[in-house]
């Protein structure tokens, strides 16, 4: 059976890391710098390769700090700040302006790959009741969450991959926010499966966001940078 479009692209051939992410930036990246181009992508993806590498130095007990890590990344690339109340856009929305913008860029549809290649990884995300933030106010059943598999599968399917996506990105957000508001203990062995879960899709998603950045969205406007340096 053929890939679906995207994920034959030459950006899986080989394991991606951020070191050869930014071996493939660099060029390009001294090029623009020196005709005074794209600042603020240029300071967004070199903000986000400095955590995706410091993450990828974690060993393998430090799930916890890496998840932390490559969160930081991603919101490095997905931030934008609110001139009127002075504050970054709250997550939610900043992240759903990022996706909608990620996808329109995405020329070579290699998101659209990512989630058919982990395809499995991503359903059992969506499999497990406690990433999902809705469980915290209610028990949810088995039939509810066969749903949520369901739902996924069916949007997949239609093509509808920033919806997809988003979702996803809550429910690795989840996991993110568990673990920084001290809603579990460091390496606690309840949330280990989850952890490990989202830190691999995390980690691939936050490259393919990168690649779609360097190779057609370093013109787009990703909204207004958050802190920008100051000399």
């Amino acid at each position: 059976m053929s890939l679906p479009a995207g994920a034959d692209h030459p950006f899986f051939d080989a394991p991606i890391t951020p070191r050869v992410l930014r071996g493939q930036w660099r060029p390009r990246r001294d090029a623009y710098a020196a005709a005074g181009l794209y600042e603020q992508v240029r300071i967004r993806i070199h903000r986000a390769l400095t955590w995706l590498e410091a993450s990828e130095a974690r060993g393998a007990t430090e799930l916890d700090t890496q998840l932390i890590e490559q969160w930081v990344a991603l919101n490095a690339l997905y931030g934008r700040w609110d001139a009127q109340r002075r504050e970054p856009v709250a997550d939610g929305r900043a992240l759903a302006l990022f996706v909608d913008q990620l996808v329109a860029s995405d020329e070579d549809a290699i998101l659209a790959g990512f989630l058919h290649r982990q395809k499995d990884l991503v359903m059992q995300v969506f499999a497990d009741r406690y990433v999902n933030r809705l469980f915290w106010d209610e028990p949810i059943d088995g039939q509810r969450i066969d749903h949520a598999v369901f739902d996924a599968r069916s949007l997949l399917a239609q093509g509808k991959h920033a919806l997809v996506v988003s979702r996803l990105l809550a429910r690795i957000h989840f996991v993110r926010c568990q673990l920084v508001h001290g809603g579990s203990s460091y390496g606690g062995r309840h949330n280990r499966r989850a952890v490990k879960r989202c830190s691999v899709l995390l980690r691939q998603f936050t490259m393919v966001a990168l690649h779609v950045m360097m190779e057609h969205g370093y013109a787009d406007d990703w909204g207004a940078l958050c802190y920008p340096p100051v000399e």
